[in-house]
């Protein structure tokens, strides 16, 4: 997988650094809150992470040039299960690229706050906003079913974004 960036797959038997695997060194920082979330946990190959604690905490990964791909293309991806009993404030985010001062994101995947939609929102490298929004889309026909393991992808070529469920 030569065009491969980074992989986390939280297989790890503990501790706070989530390993990539592809090679890159990209190695993240387990970012937990007061509530001890986030969790590793079973997943649907191996581990996960929980996040299901009352504020959401998530990975941390320092600036590397590798990131830069806001010129496309690009392809993230992940595997997710909601729980409609967990009530998260804001619009929780899945994965975000940060620029390099942390003022603003590059790219974020997002749940909306109903916890059944997405959002990926993206700055090209020319500063120019681009966004993807399942909401704007019939809601059987883009909502993340509950307690089921997701697979989502929003891919970025340049010019356009994509997203894709299932």
């Amino acid at each position: 997988k030569k065009d491969l960036v980074a992989r986390w797959t939280f297989d790890e038997d503990g501790g706070e650094v989530a390993k990539d695997s592809s090679g890159n060194g990209l190695d993240g920082t387990l970012s937990k809150v007061d509530d001890g979330s986030p969790k590793r946990a079973p997943g649907l190959n191996g581990k996960a992470l929980n996040c299901s604690g009352t504020r959401y905490g998530g990975v941390t990964v320092p600036y590397s040039p590798k990131m830069d791909l806001e010129k496309g293309p690009m392809t993230v991806e992940l595997w997710m299960k909601t729980n409609p009993n967990v009530i998260l404030k804001g619009y929780p985010t899945l994965l975000c690229r940060m620029d390099r001062d942390k003022s603003k994101d590059v790219f974020n995947l997002h749940l909306r706050r109903d916890l059944a939609r997405l959002a990926f929102p993206l700055t090209d490298a020319k500063g120019k906003a681009a966004w993807f929004n399942t909401q704007d889309f019939p809601r059987e026909a883009n909502s993340i079913p509950p307690m089921t393991w997701t697979h989502m992808v929003g891919t970025w070529d340049g010019e356009k974004i994509r997203f894709y469920l299932n």
